[in-house]
């Protein structure tokens, strides 16, 4: 089929499916705001170019090998063209559609959306951003900048309360809440715009994981929080507006891998007990490898960091041996998603 047949059956198509949801669209009513007013006389903060960010030699194919949910962050501040890389990768405009009376009638972005409705904004808690006040802020994505929305010290943690209680979400150097506005995506597709609108959110954070991972940092994607909590923190209404997903981003530690002999490995064996909680930390030797069985939940270390410090399996949990005098473990700290468990040894193991 020639390119004008492939636009004349896309037309076609696209018409049928219009007509077939019975939308405003097809209604005729004239298309909503693509993108959500910011009052002129508000402070902006314009953004440097995503390109100018330094990626390094990085290779796609590593940073999806390397992809994972990342809950423990440096405080390391993430740098203006850095957060310019990621609000670009996540929600920047490519290209602007606009219907014969110029309004904006679409909008093609980094991220895929059904019928580029794109029904979404972006605000930010900004806490560690190098030349950026700490404070609430929102993506505007038509003129890529940051619009400043108003300050208070106690952000982070009201977000961290609206996530039943997960601290490591207030610890991020910024933290990504999206809001959907329905309209948009129901203005085209009626009683189909929420399932669009829940794929089209997965695009997103999946962007910002990548792109994340790409400047030496991470992120975790949040679906645990109270609706009316997060909704009154970023200000929206929860009806006409109201946030979808919740995103920490910060800096994470770079790890050396430190291959330990196994006669070395001997010294971290034993049973290890919280005197608090009674939990029971049992550290055995597998081979190569050391095997963990964290209160009944076995996993094995991949590979040590430091010669104190192990990584368990492909997460972000850490433990972290201490020695005495004489060079034998005497403790061990456990750091399982921002939870610290301090334990004792309390006797060898066979």
């Amino acid at each position: 089929m020639s390119v004008v047949g492939n636009r004349k059956f896309l037309k076609g198509y696209e018409e049928a499916v219009i007509k077939a949801f019975q939308s405003d669209q097809s209604r005729g009513v004239p298309v909503p705001e693509m993108v959500k007013p910011f009052p002129e006389s508000s402070r902006r903060i314009g953004l440097p170019e995503p390109g100018e960010v330094n990626l390094g030699d990085v290779s796609l194919t590593a940073i999806i090998d390397q992809r994972q949910s990342r809950r423990k962050f440096t405080e390391d501040p993430v740098t203006l063209e850095e957060l310019s890389f990621l609000l670009h990768a996540t929600q920047g405009i490519k290209r602007q559609i606009r219907n014969k009376e110029n309004m904006l009638a679409a909008t093609i972005r980094t991220a895929p959306s059904a019928g580029a409705r794109h029904p979404f904004e972006t605000y930010l808690i900004v806490s560690r951003v190098t030349g950026v006040a700490p404070g609430l802020y929102r993506y505007l994505p038509l003129e890529h900048s940051l619009g400043f929305l108003h300050s208070d010290p106690d952000l982070p943690n009201a977000v961290v309360e609206a996530c039943c209680g997960q601290k490591f979400v207030g610890t991020g150097a910024v933290i990504f809440i999206w809001t959907a506005l329905p309209y948009r995506m129901e203005w085209r597709y009626h009683q189909y715009a929420a399932k669009f609108v829940a794929q089209d959110s997965g695009h997103l954070c999946q962007n910002l994981y990548l792109a994340a991972e790409a400047i030496g940092g991470g992120t975790c994607g949040i679906g645990a929080y109270y609706q009316d909590k997060i909704d009154a923190v970023i200000g929206v209404d929860g009806a006409d507006e109201f946030s979808i997903y919740i995103a920490p981003v910060g800096k994470i530690r770079s790890r050396r891998t430190v291959r330990i002999d196994l006669e070395l490995l001997q010294r971290y064996t034993g049973v290890f007990q919280s005197g608090e909680t009674g939990k029971k930390f049992t550290v055995q030797v597998a081979g190569d490898r050391l095997m963990l069985d964290i209160s009944g939940r076995t996993r094995f270390t991949l590979n040590a960091f430091t010669e104190t410090e192990f990584r368990i399996d492909d997460t972000d949990a850490e433990i972290r041996f201490e020695f005495d005098d004489n060079g034998r473990v005497r403790s061990v700290s456990v750091d399982e998603f921002g939870e610290i468990s301090h334990l004792e040894r309390v006797e060898e193991q066979a």
